[in-house]
């Protein structure tokens, strides 16, 4: 697969709680498909926290000076959250924001195709998901507000919807989408 994982780059959508970041790590994990891990100069919400480069500079015009070729980029709760072209050249899957993704089809010029992926789950699935991280309740309302006008043209935007049925199923089904059912197959034989 590692010819076909490099050709292709997934823009991985889904409202908060849906298992975006963990349906990633889990590819990255099992798949060898790296994750773009983006910049952020949102603080850490505890220490040793990973899932971002954290940056110290608060003004937004500093960082756009410092990274010029920045493919994606996005503003939530007041920080700052971005990617560089670099980044997808060396990866295969980035989480990212409906928002985001006409900018990043716009500004990227290299050489993979991109795919779009929106991952979806029921409301209950993601609440429940986002107590079991930790976010307190006007955190998780605070979320789905801003999903609610986030994600309303999601849809459009996406190669593909898949529901989250499971992590191993969900990206298994994502990995068949994108890169190909054959893959799996050829996997699997050359297991037995």
């Amino acid at each position: 697969m590692s010819k076909l994982k490099n050709k292709v780059f997934v823009l991985l959508m889904g409202e908060s709680g849906v298992g975006k970041t963990t349906i990633a790590d889990y590819m990255d994990r099992t798949y060898g498909l790296k994750q773009v891990v983006s910049y952020t100069n949102r603080k850490k919400r505890f220490d040793g926290e990973l899932g971002h480069h954290f940056i110290e500079e608060r003004d937004i015009e500093k960082i756009k000076q410092e990274y010029p070729n920045r493919v994606a980029e996005t503003e939530y709760n007041g920080n700052f959250y971005f990617a560089t072209k670099e980044q997808v050249e060396e990866c295969d899957i980035y989480v990212i924001n409906p928002s985001a993704v006409e900018e990043f089809k716009r500004r990227y010029s290299g050489d993979k195709i991109v795919k779009v992926v929106l991952l979806v789950d029921t409301p209950e699935n993601k609440v429940k998901h986002m107590l079991c991280r930790g976010d307190c309740i006007a955190k998780i309302n605070e979320r789905l507000n801003y999903d609610r006008k986030e994600f309303c043209n999601a849809r459009e935007l996406a190669d593909y919807i898949i529901a989250n049925t499971g992590i191993e199923k969900t990206a298994r089904i994502i990995r068949g989408a994108i890169w190909g059912w054959n893959v799996i197959a050829d996997q699997a034989k050359s297991e037995d």
